[in-house]
């Protein structure tokens, strides 16, 4: 069973139509950049409700919901603080979200690289071989 809008399309495509029409609705020629011929919703053509049910759904979309009052937020004093100068060693990580395993990638590091893990745990970068490449992975050591 072949789907009718397409049935309509390729029929006005083949005689050269410039419209049609589907299920209560104009669709008028176009053509794209790259010369193809399509047909697209003619504007302001709209569907006409059919049944009593659709012209009842159609006036409860077309009714704007009441909006609450918006709630106004309470804004916090900022406090000011002088940093600490640390003497620790700052380093820079990339996180990706919630994972056992390092942020960082394993492709990123050389192999024997330990890092700690987003569970608190040590991790180990370790490669092996799968079918003919080479990939690194994090093992927990």
């Amino acid at each position: 069973m072949a789907n009718a809008y397409f049935t309509k399309v390729n029929k006005a495509r083949k005689s050269g139509a410039k419209s049609f029409e589907y299920n209560g609705e104009t669709y008028v020629q176009g053509k794209t950049k790259t010369g193809m011929i399509i047909y697209k919703k003619k504007a302001g053509s709209k569907k006409k409700p059919t049944t009593k049910m659709d012209a009842e759904t159609k006036r409860k979309r077309a009714t704007p919901k009441k909006k609450s009052p918006a709630k106004k937020k309470a804004t916090s004093k900022k406090k000011t603080t002088t940093k600490k100068k640390s003497s620790a060693k700052k380093t820079t990580r990339i996180l990706r979200g919630k994972r056992n395993s390092p942020s960082t990638s394993a492709t990123s590091v050389s192999v024997g690289t330990k890092r700690k893990g987003g569970d608190g745990k040590m991790y180990v970068c370790k490669s092996y071989k799968r079918g003919n490449k080479r990939v690194k992975r994090w093992v927990r050591a």
